[in-house]
């Protein structure tokens, strides 16, 4: 996450951040989190916003605050069903993420001692959870996502709306 971070800055992105956690819990979490790196531009949790996943409040604080003016501009990552239909509710693109997900559910030691058989065909199974809920994309991992955003900003380029 932390080279995503980098590489997106690097890029002149913004990144913002919403959380189902409350604001108090997100008081706790936050400071540890920039301790090791983690520091988004923005960030909004579900009690500052008049309701939650799945709905967009949320991620319009976040273009508010970000002054983002268009949706199409933006980029909603999640890892469940949620995080999806909140991106598609705010009318922004949704990219699902598999590996470290919770819509998977498995740890990375899991991951890595789990029959490659069996781990694709639950990973085809969430990616279908996530494509189902309105994900326009699904990567295995948080390192795939620049390439999305090459694409999507390809499609942009090219007038395509969501």
């Amino acid at each position: 996450m932390l080279e995503l971070q980098k590489e997106l800055r690097d890029r002149g992105l913004k990144i913002g951040s919403t959380t189902g956690y409350t604001k108090e819990m997100l008081d706790i979490v936050a400071p540890k989190a920039k301790t090791f790196g983690y520091c988004p531009d923005f960030r909004i949790t579900s009690t500052e916003v008049p309701a939650g996943r799945p709905y967009p409040y949320m991620i319009y604080q976040n273009m508010i605050t970000l002054a983002v003016p268009n949706v199409s501009s933006v980029i909603k990552i999640g890892d469940t069903t949620v995080d999806m239909k909140e991106g598609k509710n705010a009318g922004v693109w949704a990219v699902g993420i598999l590996k470290g997900g919770s819509e998977l559910g498995l740890s990375q030691k899991e991951v890595e001692s789990m029959d490659p058989a069996e781990l694709k065909k639950l990973m085809d199974a969430t990616a279908k959870r996530l494509y189902s809920a309105g994900a326009d994309y699904v990567v295995e991992q948080v390192g795939d996502l620049p390439n999305i955003i090459d694409i999507i900003n390809t499609k942009m380029n090219a007038e395509e709306v969501i």
